[in-house]
């Protein structure tokens, strides 16, 4: 990210995070440094995760965090692992109604083919 606004301890060098806008939906993706895993786990940046999910959710974006190829959907209520994802696979979020209120539900799908 080469946003001169994103504070000091965002900057990859310090967070071991990139943070970057995919073009084709305007997820956030939060691409972690494989050398350290558990980076975006540590304070402030899961907090923040966080807090982006929530904003962008209201948008109908998504904040999804990879460490390889793995992939975590940042929610505003934490995070939900997704597992290995490549580029034909896909996910949808669907709303849902839990135990403690209004919640949602995961699904993985297959890209479409255009």
């Amino acid at each position: 990210m080469t946003d001169a606004s994103v504070a000091e301890i965002w900057k990859p060098e310090r967070s071991r995070i990139v943070l970057s806008i995919f073009p084709g939906n305007g997820f956030l993706y939060a691409q972690v440094d494989p050398n350290s895993p558990q980076a975006w786990r540590k304070q402030p940046y899961f907090e923040d995760l966080r807090r982006m999910a929530a904003g962008l959710q209201e948008l109908n974006r998504r904040v999804i965090v990879f460490v390889g190829e793995m992939a975590t959907l940042m929610t505003p209520q934490g995070a939900t692992p997704l597992g290995r994802m490549t580029p034909e696979e896909s996910f949808v979020v669907e709303p849902a109604f839990g135990p403690d209120g209004p919640t949602f539900r995961v699904a993985r799908t297959q890209a479409s083919s255009s």
